[in-house]
Protein backbone atom coordinates (compact mmCIF):
# COMPACT_ATOMS: atom_id res chain seq x y z
CA UNK A 1 0.00 0.00 0.00
CA UNK A 2 2.85 2.57 1.07
CA UNK A 3 4.26 1.77 -2.05
CA UNK A 4 1.27 2.39 -4.31
CA UNK A 5 0.38 5.48 -2.39
CA UNK A 6 4.01 6.92 -3.04
CA UNK A 7 3.53 6.73 -6.69
CA UNK A 8 0.60 8.30 -6.67
CA UNK A 9 2.14 11.08 -5.42
CA UNK A 10 5.21 11.36 -7.45
CA UNK A 11 3.16 10.70 -10.26
CA UNK A 12 0.95 13.19 -10.01
CA UNK A 13 -0.75 15.38 -12.67
CA UNK A 14 -0.17 19.18 -12.10
CA UNK A 15 -2.88 20.22 -13.91
CA UNK A 16 -5.49 18.20 -11.67
CA UNK A 17 -5.98 18.37 -7.80
CA UNK A 18 -4.30 15.37 -6.92
CA UNK A 19 -7.21 12.63 -5.22
CA UNK A 20 -6.24 9.06 -4.22
CA UNK A 21 -9.19 6.53 -3.18
CA UNK A 22 -8.77 3.65 -1.80
CA UNK A 23 -11.65 0.87 -1.60
CA UNK A 24 -12.70 -2.54 -1.71
CA UNK A 25 -13.89 -4.17 -5.10
CA UNK A 26 -16.14 -6.58 -5.79
CA UNK A 27 -13.72 -10.51 -5.71
CA UNK A 28 -14.46 -13.85 -6.49
CA UNK A 29 -15.82 -16.13 -3.69
CA UNK A 30 -13.21 -16.53 -0.98
CA UNK A 31 -11.23 -13.56 -1.85
CA UNK A 32 -10.67 -10.20 -0.94
CA UNK A 33 -10.20 -7.32 -3.09
CA UNK A 34 -8.93 -3.69 -2.87
CA UNK A 35 -8.44 -0.74 -5.06
CA UNK A 36 -6.21 1.87 -5.39
CA UNK A 37 -6.98 4.97 -7.80
CA UNK A 38 -5.41 8.14 -8.01
CA UNK A 39 -5.66 11.51 -10.55
CA UNK A 40 -2.01 10.93 -11.90
CA UNK A 41 -0.13 11.33 -15.37
CA UNK A 42 -1.72 7.37 -15.73
CA UNK A 43 0.38 4.27 -17.59
CA UNK A 44 -0.43 3.82 -21.36
CA UNK A 45 -1.95 0.11 -22.18
CA UNK A 46 1.60 -0.75 -23.62
CA UNK A 47 3.21 -0.36 -20.56
CA UNK A 48 0.84 -1.42 -17.71
CA UNK A 49 2.27 -5.21 -18.10
CA UNK A 50 5.65 -3.62 -18.10
CA UNK A 51 5.78 -1.56 -14.75
CA UNK A 52 5.79 -5.25 -12.26
CA UNK A 53 8.99 -5.91 -14.59
CA UNK A 54 12.18 -5.57 -12.47
CA UNK A 55 13.88 -2.08 -12.88
CA UNK A 56 11.45 -1.47 -15.45
CA UNK A 57 11.24 2.20 -15.08
CA UNK A 58 8.74 4.48 -17.71
CA UNK A 59 10.92 8.04 -17.05
CA UNK A 60 14.79 8.69 -17.28
CA UNK A 61 15.49 9.32 -13.70
CA UNK A 62 16.48 12.99 -14.29
CA UNK A 63 12.61 13.21 -14.91
CA UNK A 64 11.75 11.21 -12.13
CA UNK A 65 13.72 9.68 -9.30
CA UNK A 66 12.99 5.88 -9.00
CA UNK A 67 14.67 2.64 -8.99
CA UNK A 68 12.10 0.24 -11.12
CA UNK A 69 11.60 -1.81 -8.07
CA UNK A 70 8.54 -0.82 -6.34
CA UNK A 71 5.93 -2.24 -8.53
CA UNK A 72 7.90 -5.18 -9.04
CA UNK A 73 7.91 -5.84 -5.15
CA UNK A 74 4.25 -4.93 -5.25
CA UNK A 75 3.63 -7.72 -7.95
CA UNK A 76 5.78 -10.44 -6.11
CA UNK A 77 4.01 -9.83 -2.72
CA UNK A 78 0.41 -10.08 -3.76
CA UNK A 79 1.45 -13.17 -6.13
CA UNK A 80 3.39 -14.93 -2.86
CA UNK A 81 -0.33 -13.88 -1.13
CA UNK A 82 -1.42 -16.04 -3.39
CA UNK A 83 -2.84 -13.17 -5.34
CA UNK A 84 -3.21 -11.01 -8.44
CA UNK A 85 -2.22 -7.18 -9.23
CA UNK A 86 -3.29 -5.20 -12.34
CA UNK A 87 -3.33 -1.63 -13.37
CA UNK A 88 -5.93 -0.13 -15.64
CA UNK A 89 -7.03 3.10 -16.07
CA UNK A 90 -9.29 4.98 -13.55
CA UNK A 91 -12.33 6.97 -14.46
CA UNK A 92 -10.39 9.51 -13.26
CA UNK A 93 -7.94 9.32 -15.56
CA UNK A 94 -5.10 8.47 -13.69
CA UNK A 95 -3.72 4.76 -12.85
CA UNK A 96 -5.95 2.13 -10.82
CA UNK A 97 -4.27 -0.78 -9.39
CA UNK A 98 -6.61 -3.67 -8.39
CA UNK A 99 -5.42 -6.85 -6.30
CA UNK A 100 -7.16 -9.78 -4.70
CA UNK A 101 -6.02 -12.05 -2.46
CA UNK A 102 -7.38 -15.07 -0.97
CA UNK A 103 -9.87 -14.74 1.98
CA UNK A 104 -8.45 -15.18 5.66
CA UNK A 105 -10.28 -18.58 6.69
CA UNK A 106 -13.69 -17.88 9.15
CA UNK A 107 -12.62 -18.20 12.72
CA UNK A 108 -14.57 -21.03 14.46
CA UNK A 109 -17.44 -19.86 16.58
CA UNK A 110 -16.51 -19.32 20.08
CA UNK A 111 -12.71 -18.10 19.30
Amino acid sequence: MRNLLSNALKFRDPARPLKITIAAINAPYGRVGLRVDDTGIGIAPQDRARVFELFSRLHVESEIEGSGLGLAMCDQIVSIHGGQLEVVEAETGGASFRFTLPAAPAAPDGA
